[in-house]
């Protein structure tokens, strides 16, 4: 059972347990008539075979009474019938556990029918090169109505830094998700280097972008099969030079077997740590876009300092684009976004955006001065 400190802290016992005895009383019916049904089919097989055997008794009882059989075929008789019992038995069992597997086999087409990622382009991204990014138009729904980006434009340039910042549901994380290429956009288009993203190899682009997300995946196994994600070719000393590189490893010091320590599930580690091991992941990838959504909570102070290092460190020499939550994360930037129910509200310069008493970002600079430093909280 999840949060059940939480419920025993805030005196909420007695209504969680009131629920749940509605919940069990709804599933009570149900359920019993599940077994009544499955019960049933067995007391009408009991029925039907200790009816066969009585008359399958009678019948040979009968005929050798009249001499037509011996006793021995009497047995046979009777041991051919009860000998059916157990394969209809065992044929009804396999009839349920099909039933079972019927609905696994419709989960998994579940699966199978999720539209594949399109993959028709084949150009590789030069090497070497700061990459910028540019929107042009770009309008995106889920179900085809409802807009969720509407006409989208702007351009980063390669090697700066982008904060965006927006209430919640204005369109942030379906953004950096087109420009991952998770979705295509309904309009427009999404250029980096100059190029459609579409028409670049997809194993390719995502090859030089990474994702660093606040709800971070991670594999059961060791530390340095988290980190280098079954590349075979990541070596154990590029692993130790990065988190040396990103001034990670007094935290990292702290795990005894080091690489071969075993992560057997996220709950073993914090968030903040799990974002640490992300940004390791995105370094030694040698990505050169770096998307990243701000964790909010749950990191104590030492981790969020190692975090705000960290970051430093990998967007310097790298183009970037940060969903922000916190005033301090904007201060890094070179550009600001704000948007404000799928549309562009406010786009520049940081340093022009906060000088500029008629934009948007600077009424949110005025606000956070009340006091609110929750970004999604001023607009």
């Amino acid at each position: 059972m999840a949060s059940t400190e939480d419920i025993a802290a805030c005196g909420a016992k007695g209504f969680v347990l009131v629920k749940l005895k509605r919940i069990l009383a709804q599933l009570l019916p149900d359920k019993v008539r599940a077994i009544v049904r499955t019960n049933n089919v067995e007391v009408v097989s009991s029925l039907l075979f200790t009816m066969a055997n009585i008359l399958a008794l009678g019948i040979s009882s009968y005929l050798f009474i009249q001499g037509t059989i011996t006793l021995g075929s009497v047995y046979v008789i009777f041991k051919y019938t009860e000998m059916l019992r157990s394969p209809v038995e065992r044929m009804d069992t396999q009839i349920q556990e099909f039933l079972k597997a019927k609905s696994c086999i419709m989960r998994i087409y579940e699966i199978f029918e999720i539209p594949k990622e399109t993959d028709e382009g084949s150009l590789r991204i030069e090497e070497g090169r700061l990459l910028p990014v540019e929107f042009s138009g770009v309008s995106f729904s889920y179900n085809g109505n409802d807009l969720i980006l509407k006409n989208i434009s702007f351009r980063l340039e390669g090697g700066c830094k982008l904060g965006i910042i927006g209430r919640t549901g204005c369109g942030k994380s379906t953004l950096v998700q087109l420009l991952m290429r998770y979705y295509p956009a309904a309009q427009g288009e999404i250029l980096v280097d100059g190029v459609n993203i579409n028409e670049y190899s997809l194993k390719e682009y995502r090859k030089n972008i990474s994702f660093i997300t606040q709800d971070i995946s991670i594999i059961g196994g060791t530390f340095r099969e988290n980190l280098r994600l079954f590349d075979m070719g990541i070596s154990d000393a590029e692993i130790y030079q990065t988190i040396e590189w990103l001034n990670l490893m007094p935290w990292f010091s702290k795990f005894e077997n080091g690489l071969d320590t075993e992560i057997n599930s996220k709950a073993e580690i914090s968030e903040g740590e799990a974002q640490l091991i992300s940004i390791v992941r995105a370094l030694i990838q040698k990505s050169r876009i770096i998307v990243m959504d701000e964790a909010t909570s749950k990191i104590d102070p030492f981790t969020e300092q190692l975090l705000h290092q960290a970051f430093e460190k990998i967007m310097a020499g790298r183009t970037c684009i940060i969903i922000a939550h916190h005033l301090q994360t904007l201060e890094s930037v070179d550009y600001i976004l704000y948007l404000e129910q799928g549309s562009i509200a406010a786009y520049g310069l940081r340093e022009k955006l906060v000088q500029n008493t008629e934009s948007k970002f600077h009424s949110l600079l005025e606000q956070s001065k009340l006091g609110q430093s929750n970004l999604e909280d001023w607009t």
